[in-house]
């Protein structure tokens, strides 16, 4: 929960504040959100993360505060697209590392209980073959 109010905070912190751009600052928090909870995270939190930034946009507060509309338009889109694209393709690279790590783990475990029906047990080292006696 903690998280989540620290992204709110932030983010409304960064969008209202009046003198510097501190929009960089909501950038570790889909991050986060990325790496704790995958796709479930980071989703929301871009989410969040995109309708305040759109809000101050809206009431022309923070970084979005000049009078040019276009200006405010490609801020915007350039602070929301990089946010959701980083968030959204950290979750999916980190889902499918995961997937990756797991399917190498049951190929292991296969291959092991492979070898091990392979390999000869004791039993054939207590008596030598018959056939290799010297003529």
């Amino acid at each position: 929960m903690a998280p989540a109010f620290g992204t709110v905070f932030v983010t409304l912190l960064a969008t209202r504040a009046p003198e510097a751009n501190l929009l960089f600052l909501v950038s570790p928090f889909p991050i986060w959100a990325a790496f704790r909870f995958r796709l479930a995270g980071a989703a929301p939190c871009a989410l969040v993360v995109s309708t305040l930034a759109i809000m101050a946009a809206a009431a022309e507060r923070g970084p979005f505060a000049s009078a040019d509309v276009f200006e405010n338009t490609v801020t915007l889109q350039a602070f929301n697209g990089t946010t959701a694209l980083t968030a959204l393709l950290l979750a999916a690279v980190i889902t499918e590392r995961d997937t990756t790590h797991e399917e190498i783990k049951r190929v292991r475990a296969r291959l092991a209980e492979m070898v091990s029906r392979m390999e000869p047990g004791p039993e054939s080292y207590e008596h030598p073959p018959e056939n290799d006696t010297p003529p």
